[in-house]
Protein backbone atom coordinates (compact mmCIF):
# COMPACT_ATOMS: atom_id res chain seq x y z
CA UNK A 1 0.00 0.00 0.00
CA UNK A 2 1.29 3.68 -0.54
CA UNK A 3 0.01 4.66 2.49
CA UNK A 4 1.78 1.99 4.81
CA UNK A 5 4.51 5.10 4.88
CA UNK A 6 1.96 7.30 6.49
CA UNK A 7 0.78 4.82 8.72
CA UNK A 8 1.46 5.45 12.23
CA UNK A 9 2.07 2.03 13.23
CA UNK A 10 4.57 1.61 10.60
CA UNK A 11 6.45 4.52 11.79
CA UNK A 12 6.35 3.06 15.06
CA UNK A 13 8.80 0.16 13.66
CA UNK A 14 11.44 2.85 12.56
CA UNK A 15 14.24 1.74 14.43
CA UNK A 16 13.26 -2.45 13.14
CA UNK A 17 13.91 -2.76 10.37
CA UNK A 18 13.87 -6.63 10.31
CA UNK A 19 9.76 -6.00 11.34
CA UNK A 20 9.44 -4.22 8.46
CA UNK A 21 11.08 -6.79 6.16
CA UNK A 22 8.66 -9.81 7.95
CA UNK A 23 5.68 -7.33 7.40
CA UNK A 24 6.31 -6.75 3.21
CA UNK A 25 7.25 -10.27 2.95
CA UNK A 26 3.98 -11.58 4.38
CA UNK A 27 2.39 -8.96 1.19
CA UNK A 28 4.26 -11.34 -1.25
CA UNK A 29 4.45 -14.76 0.51
CA UNK A 30 2.81 -17.77 -0.86
CA UNK A 31 1.34 -18.27 2.98
CA UNK A 32 -1.05 -15.50 2.96
CA UNK A 33 -4.74 -15.79 2.12
CA UNK A 34 -7.74 -14.00 1.09
CA UNK A 35 -8.10 -13.08 4.11
CA UNK A 36 -4.76 -11.87 6.01
CA UNK A 37 -5.57 -14.72 8.55
CA UNK A 38 -3.16 -17.40 8.34
CA UNK A 39 -0.53 -20.20 9.56
CA UNK A 40 3.30 -19.22 9.16
CA UNK A 41 5.23 -21.97 10.14
CA UNK A 42 8.07 -20.70 11.07
CA UNK A 43 10.61 -22.47 9.65
CA UNK A 44 8.80 -22.16 6.57
CA UNK A 45 8.60 -18.45 6.66
CA UNK A 46 12.28 -18.14 7.89
CA UNK A 47 13.26 -19.92 4.78
CA UNK A 48 10.81 -18.03 2.37
CA UNK A 49 11.51 -14.54 3.55
CA UNK A 50 15.34 -15.76 3.78
CA UNK A 51 15.35 -14.32 7.88
CA UNK A 52 16.80 -16.15 10.92
CA UNK A 53 14.56 -17.66 12.74
CA UNK A 54 16.14 -15.96 15.84
CA UNK A 55 15.49 -12.19 14.00
CA UNK A 56 12.21 -13.57 12.90
CA UNK A 57 10.59 -13.56 16.25
CA UNK A 58 11.72 -10.78 17.35
CA UNK A 59 10.54 -9.01 13.92
CA UNK A 60 7.10 -11.01 14.57
CA UNK A 61 7.26 -9.38 18.35
CA UNK A 62 8.01 -5.91 17.06
CA UNK A 63 4.92 -5.88 14.83
CA UNK A 64 2.70 -7.42 17.30
CA UNK A 65 3.55 -4.52 19.48
CA UNK A 66 3.16 -1.97 16.84
CA UNK A 67 -0.80 -3.31 16.40
CA UNK A 68 0.17 -4.10 12.66
CA UNK A 69 -0.54 -8.29 13.11
CA UNK A 70 -1.62 -10.18 16.00
CA UNK A 71 0.86 -13.40 16.21
CA UNK A 72 -0.23 -16.50 18.26
CA UNK A 73 2.86 -17.98 18.94
CA UNK A 74 1.44 -21.81 19.79
CA UNK A 75 -0.46 -21.89 16.60
CA UNK A 76 1.72 -19.89 14.08
CA UNK A 77 -0.97 -18.25 13.11
CA UNK A 78 -0.97 -14.16 12.21
CA UNK A 79 -3.85 -11.95 11.15
CA UNK A 80 -2.64 -8.73 9.48
CA UNK A 81 -4.71 -6.24 11.13
CA UNK A 82 -6.63 -3.54 8.48
CA UNK A 83 -6.13 -6.33 5.76
CA UNK A 84 -9.91 -5.35 4.30
CA UNK A 85 -9.08 -1.77 3.59
CA UNK A 86 -10.96 -0.81 0.71
CA UNK A 87 -8.66 -2.03 -2.23
CA UNK A 88 -9.41 -5.90 -0.17
CA UNK A 89 -12.83 -5.94 -0.05
CA UNK A 90 -14.19 -8.55 -1.66
CA UNK A 91 -15.71 -6.09 -4.79
CA UNK A 92 -18.47 -8.97 -5.88
CA UNK A 93 -19.95 -12.27 -4.30
CA UNK A 94 -17.50 -14.56 -5.98
CA UNK A 95 -14.64 -12.80 -4.18
CA UNK A 96 -16.65 -12.57 -1.06
CA UNK A 97 -16.85 -16.34 -1.06
CA UNK A 98 -13.04 -16.94 -1.79
CA UNK A 99 -12.36 -15.01 1.19
CA UNK A 100 -14.92 -17.21 3.36
CA UNK A 101 -13.78 -20.42 1.69
CA UNK A 102 -9.84 -19.59 3.00
CA UNK A 103 -11.30 -19.48 6.49
CA UNK A 104 -12.75 -23.02 6.12
CA UNK A 105 -9.06 -24.64 6.04
CA UNK A 106 -8.97 -27.18 8.68
CA UNK A 107 -5.45 -26.44 10.30
CA UNK A 108 -6.75 -23.09 11.05
CA UNK A 109 -8.15 -22.03 14.58
CA UNK A 110 -11.39 -21.10 15.48
CA UNK A 111 -9.57 -19.01 17.64
CA UNK A 112 -9.97 -14.65 18.73
CA UNK A 113 -7.58 -14.05 16.36
CA UNK A 114 -9.91 -15.41 13.76
CA UNK A 115 -12.89 -14.08 15.21
CA UNK A 116 -11.46 -10.76 14.85
CA UNK A 117 -10.48 -11.36 11.19
CA UNK A 118 -14.07 -12.27 10.32
CA UNK A 119 -15.55 -9.56 12.02
CA UNK A 120 -13.45 -7.20 10.23
CA UNK A 121 -14.24 -8.81 6.92
CA UNK A 122 -17.87 -8.41 7.95
CA UNK A 123 -17.58 -4.80 8.43
CA UNK A 124 -15.66 -4.13 5.47
CA UNK A 125 -18.37 -6.43 3.70
CA UNK A 126 -21.43 -4.75 4.97
CA UNK A 127 -19.70 -1.10 4.15
CA UNK A 128 -19.04 -2.36 0.07
CA UNK A 129 -22.57 -3.50 0.20
CA UNK A 130 -23.97 -0.20 0.96
CA UNK A 131 -22.35 1.45 -1.97
CA UNK A 132 -23.63 -1.58 -4.46
CA UNK A 133 -27.28 0.42 -5.50
CA UNK A 134 -25.09 3.85 -6.20
CA UNK A 135 -22.68 2.54 -8.88
CA UNK A 136 -25.05 0.86 -11.30
CA UNK A 137 -26.87 1.59 -14.30
CA UNK A 138 -29.46 -1.23 -13.64
CA UNK A 139 -30.84 -0.80 -9.87
CA UNK A 140 -32.66 -3.95 -10.25
CA UNK A 141 -29.21 -5.75 -10.92
CA UNK A 142 -27.65 -3.88 -8.35
CA UNK A 143 -29.99 -4.68 -5.41
CA UNK A 144 -30.18 -8.09 -6.05
CA UNK A 145 -26.41 -8.24 -6.24
CA UNK A 146 -26.68 -6.91 -2.88
CA UNK A 147 -29.05 -9.21 -1.03
CA UNK A 148 -26.45 -12.07 -2.70
CA UNK A 149 -23.64 -10.77 -1.48
CA UNK A 150 -24.86 -9.83 2.32
CA UNK A 151 -26.69 -13.07 2.20
CA UNK A 152 -22.64 -14.75 2.15
CA UNK A 153 -22.08 -12.92 4.76
CA UNK A 154 -24.88 -13.66 6.85
CA UNK A 155 -25.04 -17.59 6.04
CA UNK A 156 -21.15 -17.29 6.60
CA UNK A 157 -21.83 -15.66 10.24
CA UNK A 158 -24.64 -17.46 11.28
CA UNK A 159 -21.98 -20.59 10.83
CA UNK A 160 -19.36 -18.61 12.14
CA UNK A 161 -21.37 -17.95 15.84
CA UNK A 162 -20.95 -21.62 16.23
CA UNK A 163 -17.75 -22.68 15.30
CA UNK A 164 -15.27 -19.68 16.03
CA UNK A 165 -14.69 -19.02 19.44
CA UNK A 166 -14.93 -15.48 20.51
CA UNK A 167 -16.84 -14.07 17.04
CA UNK A 168 -19.87 -12.34 18.87
CA UNK A 169 -17.85 -10.29 20.87
CA UNK A 170 -15.15 -9.58 18.31
CA UNK A 171 -18.50 -8.75 15.79
CA UNK A 172 -19.45 -6.31 19.13
CA UNK A 173 -16.41 -4.36 19.31
CA UNK A 174 -15.60 -3.96 15.52
CA UNK A 175 -18.99 -2.19 15.09
CA UNK A 176 -19.31 -0.05 18.41
CA UNK A 177 -16.40 2.04 16.76
CA UNK A 178 -18.20 2.04 12.93
CA UNK A 179 -19.93 4.93 11.71
CA UNK A 180 -23.40 5.21 12.98
CA UNK A 181 -24.94 4.61 9.71
CA UNK A 182 -23.54 1.44 9.50
CA UNK A 183 -24.61 -0.17 12.84
CA UNK A 184 -28.02 1.18 11.38
CA UNK A 185 -27.57 -0.65 8.25
CA UNK A 186 -26.27 -3.62 9.81
CA UNK A 187 -29.42 -4.13 12.59
CA UNK A 188 -31.81 -3.04 9.17
CA UNK A 189 -29.97 -6.64 7.66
Amino acid sequence: STELRREPRWRLLEDHPTARLIYLSFMTSSLVSYTGFFQVPIPVFSYESMIPKDRLLIGLSALKKSGMIEFDEASETVRIDGWFNERRTPDNRNQLKASIKSYAQVHLPRNEIMARSVAELTLAALKKSRTFRTKSNNPEASHRHRINYVGEVLAFLEQGLHDIAGLETALQEVFSGSDPRLRAYAKEI
